[in-house]
């Protein structure tokens, strides 16, 4: 009967975890409201595909320091969305056409410090989108 209670009570807990979505309201590199806050948020919710979306306020684009490297180790996947910034839009121009591509990018990564890289990825199932990455380091 023990082992029927233990497992009974695993499969409840289990399901009670759930994916997230995490909003960046801030463009400090910590803090509440920050990417990095949303993404220690993520990896901390293991298990679950979670989502990082931006809601900055005032006039883009907008520009987040970085300080060091943001990591993202959940395997269950995370998504950064830079075209959930108002005014960031998706290319629309087909890879055939003529036309030149046409995404808006409103939230672009820079590095504050002397470092490489700005996000490491050791995880797995991991998508970044619509950001622009500037003035990280080519390690010489």
């Amino acid at each position: 009967m023990k082992s029927t209670l233990i497992f009974v009570s695993t499969i409840l807990c289990s399901t009670l975890v759930s994916a997230a979505t995490y909003m960046v309201t801030s463009t400090a590199d910590a803090g509440a409201g920050t990417l990095r806050e949303a993404v220690t948020l993520a990896n901390t919710n293991s298990g679950v595909a979670d989502v990082i979306d931006f809601n900055l306020t005032g006039g883009g684009p907008y520009t987040i320091s970085l300080l060091s490297a943001l990591s993202l180790t959940d395997n269950a996947g995370v998504t950064i969305n830079g075209f959930s910034q108002s005014g960031s839009s998706a290319n629309t121009a087909s890879v055939q056409s003529a036309s030149p591509f046409d995404p808006v990018y409103q939230v672009i990564l820079t590095s504050g410090a002397n470092f490489n890289s700005a996000v490491t990825i050791p995880g797995s199932n991991n998508l970044i989108t619509g950001l622009v990455f500037q003035d990280f380091g080519d390690g010489t």
